[in-house]
């Protein structure tokens, strides 16, 4: 047999405010972090898809920029975290 519990009235309403705003700051600041590192990764791997080699060389998408030129210049700009 189920157990009825009574709601009791814990948070007044000015404190229930207050929570719903801290846990969307927190949620925005997770969202944000996960979206920035996403969009990193998928940058990396078009930076690396663009790669053709020449001359034992390899260079990014025209190849004006080597690939290392390509990933110092992108780091630079933070664009991606680390060294491919």
């Amino acid at each position: 047999m189920a157990k009825e519990f009574e709601i009791k009235e814990v948070l007044s309403e000015e404190e229930k405010d207050n929570l719903v705003i801290t846990v969307s700051e927190i949620c925005g600041e997770i969202v944000a972090k996960e979206s920035d590192k996403a969009f990193k990764n998928g940058f990396r791997e078009g930076l690396i898809r663009h790669t053709w080699q020449r001359d034992g060389v390899t260079y990014v998408g025209n190849g004006t920029y080597t690939l290392s030129q390509a990933v110092k210049m992108a780091s630079d700009e933070g664009l991606i975290d680390n060294v491919l």
